[in-house]
């Protein structure tokens, strides 16, 4: 393309792409009309007591760290660690079906639902958030290399707000 293409075509290019973002945004609306509700936009985490509250429902991690293997049939794999987390919460008028994920230093999110983690047998394995008994048991597995940072608490019914509670 020649100097002269450039001069020529000086004021048409951005007129473009004013253009093509006017066409465009009518056509986002859907996307964008979604993206604040039904994201992780808003963290709360605990305060000086050590909790955190989101619409009402109270989360603590009460314990944290490392899990024990649950026999030898069922070893940990190898290069991973278990981390087990156990959630407190405060009895409140309403529950919401909550799920869990462990954040490590460097933002990597890891569920409590790996197909590799071996079987625990804990009683109170589970979350639950709000109601007349919340709280319970969850497990992690990260590979060793990793530390963990955090266990992120979230529910649709509470979104774009959700529970950040420091491991350390």
């Amino acid at each position: 393309m020649s100097h002269g293409w450039w001069r020529r075509n000086r004021l048409a290019l951005p007129a473009m792409v004013l253009a093509l973002g006017a066409l465009a945004w009518p056509a986002s609306e859907p996307a964008r009309e979604q993206w604040w509700p039904n994201g992780e936009h808003v963290v709360h985490s605990p305060g000086a007591d050590g909790w955190a509250a989101v619409d009402g429902i109270e989360l603590r991690l009460a314990e944290f760290g490392p899990a024990e293997a649950p026999g030898p049939d069922d070893p940990l794999p190898a290069g991973h660690t278990v981390w087990r987390a156990e959630i407190e919460g405060t009895p409140a008028t309403q529950s919401v079906d909550c799920d869990t994920e462990l954040e490590d230093t460097e933002g990597s999110r890891y569920g409590d639902d790996s197909r590799h983690l071996p079987l625990f047998d804990d009683d109170t394995f589970g979350l639950t958030c709000g109601g007349p008994e919340p709280g319970g048991v969850v497990y992690f597995m990260l590979p060793d290399d990793r530390e963990p940072s955090a266990v992120r608490v979230r529910s649709i019914g509470t979104l774009p707000d959700y529970w950040l509670l420091p491991t350390g």
